[in-house]
């Protein structure tokens, strides 16, 4: 008898900085979505904040590790290599995600072919020109498919990968 397949860990990985005014809206978004929260763990990398972001993230559950003056890179490496998750999903401070975002990617990582999965992102109300144009290039690919690219705002990965 065939059995579903386990909800498997996931480890989301924040990077931040000075974000107080909205690392509440992407941990509670995160909360929000139809997945099991006892498989989910919030890691937010601090780097150097002086505002409350460590504060307000750990009062909102997640789990912070602070390291300040290293590269956005780093700080996403550092959040992988602290984490438990068998799946590593990395979000910008400054995203929400929607109620579909883990159930819809998850079982696109089940096939052996799919290396990683990324989505779409909205762009702020207030955006900028350059965040306009970079909205406006990025929706001219195509939704569905190979891509030779994704955006590490919102980019989900099996940490075996």
């Amino acid at each position: 008898m065939n059995q579903p397949p386990a909800t498997p860990l996931v480890s989301v990985i924040i990077p931040a900085k000075n974000e107080e005014h909205i690392i509440k809206s992407c941990i509670d978004s995160i909360k929000n979505i139809e997945y099991d929260q006892c498989k989910i763990e919030i890691i937010v990398v601090d780097n150097g904040s002086t505002d409350k972001t460590v504060l307000l993230a750990k009062s909102n559950g997640a789990i912070v590790i602070s390291n300040p003056d290293i590269s956005i890179a780093g700080l996403r490496n550092l959040g992988m290599e602290k984490s438990n998750g068998a799946i590593l999903a990395f979000l910008d401070a400054d995203m929400e995600v929607s109620r579909g975002w883990l159930t819809e990617a998850i079982p696109l990582l089940e096939d052996p072919i799919i290396g990683a999965v990324g989505g779409l992102l909205n762009i702020p109300h207030n955006a900028s020109w350059i965040e306009i144009i970079w909205d406006k290039h990025v929706k001219m690919r195509p939704k569905h498919g190979p891509t030779h690219w994704l955006g590490s705002g919102n980019f989900i990965i099996r940490k075996s990968t």
